[in-house]
């Protein structure tokens, strides 16, 4: 036999092979799918499913004998329709990206009037020795308990979640930790997504993060538990308890699935976020809180200054904000670049006044905000200039600062 017909040979051979197991896939695992949509009850699809620790339990709790929950994806009312879709669609199971043997199907029907709606389901199938079963906790996105009950418990240890992630870019509290990220998640079925916070600090945070920043909602399993830190009522400042939702485990980045496979690449790995510093983050993000409050409940706002400058004339003042330095220097402080350094006093609600404090005074101050950025400050100042015409920012000069911790 000449060389070029063997090679044409073995590639006709190998393509039967391959066409005959994947005809071998596609009828096997949707006659699992079917014969578990026949199922009269809980009891009897649970032969058509993979079985983990507590699949059955959640068997039971989902589905109530006869009565299947009209929200599932595979209610009773679509079971007909299910599985008229499967049998014109058998030939659409394909293998999942990254894992072994576990195959996918996105089954859609169409209903209603004129057939104008449409519902999709995806079923996972696992093939094992040539057994079809139904993984049927990745199928319907369940996880170890609802968001709604660990938020409800404030749950401090790790609790295993299915959800879909996306990256949150307007974080309030996102410059407080600057060592994590936070992204939004929500499990299926869910009609608001929840916030929480990842560290950047590891190889993982990092890959997860560039993955993320494509801005598209992506399927994770994930493990998060609450970490407790203390804030302050904005009335009495009075010491309470915040919690704060913290994902301290990631399965893999490169893929997106809600499949647990003991040799999946990039299986769950634990973070250990208290060796990131974490302590020391939250102690900052309990300071950052508690300025901030300081700041919103100042005794004397920036807006109210602002706008009533005359009535301050000559008036001492209590100010709090974030000082950064400036370079303005007009009316009564025109000219005072060498004896003045200039500063901008701001509030969250972006309000400002201008501050000078002489240099002999301040030396310290201005090398802080040089080296570090906005920081939090207490200003005792007073208003030497009438500011004619009232244009502006308040120009005030600077008596004494403290840096609140």
């Amino acid at each position: 036999m000449k060389k070029a017909t063997l090679l044409a040979f073995i590639f006709t051979f190998n393509l039967c092979i391959g066409q005959e197991n994947l005809d071998n896939v596609n009828s096997k695992a949707t006659e699992t799918v079917i014969n578990y949509l026949n199922g009269k009850n809980w009891v009897e699809r649970s032969n058509y499913v993979t079985k983990h620790s507590n699949t059955l339990e959640l068997m039971e709790e989902r589905y109530q004998e006869m009565n299947f929950e009209p929200d599932l994806k595979d209610s009773t009312s679509s079971l007909y329709n299910l599985k008229k879709a499967l049998q014109a669609n058998s030939g659409t199971w394909m293998k999942v990206k990254g894992v072994n043997n576990i195959y996918r199907n996105k089954v859609t029907y169409f209903y209603g009037q004129n057939k104008t709606e449409s519902s999709t389901t995806e079923y996972i199938v696992r093939n094992d020795n040539n057994k079809f079963l139904i993984d049927w906790e990745a199928s319907l996105g369940l996880s170890e308990m609802t968001m709604a009950s660990f938020d409800s418990r404030k749950k401090k240890e790790y609790v295993m979640m299915r959800v879909f992630m996306s990256i949150e870019e307007n974080y309030l509290e996102k410059d407080a930790l600057p060592d994590y990220f936070c992204v939004r998640i929500n499990q299926e079925g869910d009609k608001f997504s929840v916030e929480a916070l990842i560290s950047r600090k590891s190889e993982l945070g990092l890959q997860l993060l560039d993955k993320l920043l494509d801005g598209k909602w992506h399927k994770k399993i994930i493990y998060v538990r609450y970490i407790d830190l203390l804030s302050r009522k904005q009335n009495d400042y009075s010491k309470t308890k915040e919690n704060l939702r913290l994902i301290g485990f990631l399965n893999s980045i490169e893929f997106d699935n809600w499949i647990i496979e003991n040799d999946q690449a990039g299986k769950p790995i634990k973070v250990n976020l208290e060796d990131s510093n974490l302590k020391n983050d939250i102690k900052n993000f309990e300071s950052y809180l508690k300025n901030k409050s300081l700041i919103d409940n100042a005794p004397l706002k920036l807006k109210t200054l602002n706008a009533a400058k005359f009535d301050y004339y000559q008036q001492q003042v209590t100010l709090y904000g974030y000082i950064d330095i400036d370079n303005y220097y007009n009316y009564t402080y025109y000219g005072t670049e060498a004896t003045h350094y200039s500063f901008k006093l701001s509030d969250n609600a972006y309000d400002n006044a201008h501050i000078y404090f002489k240099k002999v005074n301040s030396k310290n101050l201005f090398d802080l905000v040089s080296r570090e950025g906005k920081v939090p400050v207490k200003i005792v100042a007073i208003n030497k200039d009438k500011q004619e015409g009232n244009i502006g920012y308040i120009l005030l000069e600077g008596i004494s600062f403290e840096i609140l911790k």
